[in-house]
């Protein structure tokens, strides 16, 4: 812009960026006016210098009394390290710590190595207490797998469907499988006293093989068992013998032969003179049994002359027989008549 004037002007311009006002003051005789003009854009930045030379190598070792890497809530406040109070590298020990927090693994696998043996090969995996117990060891040279190694009785309780384990394994809630050989290293011993059974009637066991001598029936006082001297059978209540039977078959006790149902009977009875036949009677059997007889005199002559008779049995029955004799009975002796009756 030109201005042809003798006189002072003064030029007021407004700039629109930035907001401003300028005032300046010319002479007359066309003097030319430069006023400032309006901010450019920035021009696009330069390359960048060449690459400096490399450092020194370094290292990073955990300082500090404990020599431990340690990412904690910063004192008087502060954020957690993903939201775990104390995460700690012990360097001096090896180790690993997560205070108040876990580690949880998504979609991966956590890989344990453990301890070493001597030719340099996996060993052992550990979880070890603050006490040292191995809790939980997996020992891949030895295929093992344990818990709670030389702890106490009453320490670590493994609990399968409770919370409150009462025993080394207890499980609740639930039945206990086991399918192969079970070996025993102790009594068997129900948790109450006559409320369980060995087997039962639509599952029972095959056999029973015991060492010992007896068989004890708790409530009734009774048990039964082999003598290991006389090798004799016996049953026995309240101390004393009801049933016995010894290596030789022969029966003793207090069972007579009217209580045992078809099974040997035996029946005594009286032959007075002038008899030549006896009927014998029984309580029925289911079938018609098998029948001996003989006759014997009741006392023995003082000569020692006894006559001798003989006897047959005749038509026998379920319920009974007639003794036949071979001849009457004709001295003043009286005789027995001895019945052996065998079910069929």
């Amino acid at each position: 812009m030109s201005v042809s004037t003798t006189e002072k002007i003064n030029i007021d311009v407004t700039l629109s960026t930035p907001s401003s006002t300028v005032t300046q003051s010319y002479y007359p005789n066309n003097v030319a006016v430069s006023l400032p003009g309006v901010q450019g854009e920035a021009g696009t930045a330069g390359q960048d210098g060449a690459q400096g030379p490399a450092g020194p190598a370094g290292s990073f070792t955990p300082s500090g009394p404990d020599k431990a890497i340690q990412f904690k809530t910063t004192e008087g406040g502060g954020s957690n390290f993903s939201g775990i109070n104390e995460l700690s590298f012990d360097y001096d020990n090896n180790l690993l710590s997560v205070i108040d927090g876990g580690i949880k693994v998504g979609n991966g696998t956590i890989t344990l190595t453990g301890a070493k043996n001597s030719a340099g090969g996996d060993e052992a995996i550990f979880i070890k207490d603050e006490g040292g117990t191995n809790t939980f060891r997996i020992d891949s040279q030895n295929k093992k797998i344990t818990f709670a190694e030389n702890s106490a009785t009453t320490e670590y309780l493994m609990g399968i469907g409770t919370a409150s384990p009462q025993e080394r394994v207890h499980v609740a809630n639930g039945n206990l499988r086991i399918d192969g050989l079970t070996k025993v290293g102790g009594d068997i011993v129900p948790l109450a006293s006559g409320v369980y059974s060995l087997g039962s009637s639509s599952s029972p066991f095959k056999d029973l093989f015991i060492q010992g001598d007896t068989i004890h029936f708790v409530n009734s006082s009774a048990k039964m068992g082999v003598d290991p001297a006389s090798n004799e059978f016996s049953i026995v209540r309240n101390n004393e013998q009801i049933l016995g039977i010894n290596e030789e078959g022969l029966i003793s006790g207090k069972i007579s032969y009217e209580n045992i149902q078809n099974s040997l009977i035996f029946k005594k009875t009286i032959v007075n003179p002038g008899d030549s036949s006896k009927d014998v009677t029984w309580e029925a059997l289911e079938t018609v049994p098998k029948v001996v007889c003989n006759l014997t005199a009741a006392v023995e002559d003082s000569s020692g002359n006894t006559d001798l008779y003989m006897a047959w049995p005749q038509a026998i029955t379920a319920s009974g027989y007639t003794a036949v004799f071979s001849s009457e009975i004709y001295d003043a002796k009286v005789y027995y008549l001895h019945t052996y009756i065998s079910p069929s």
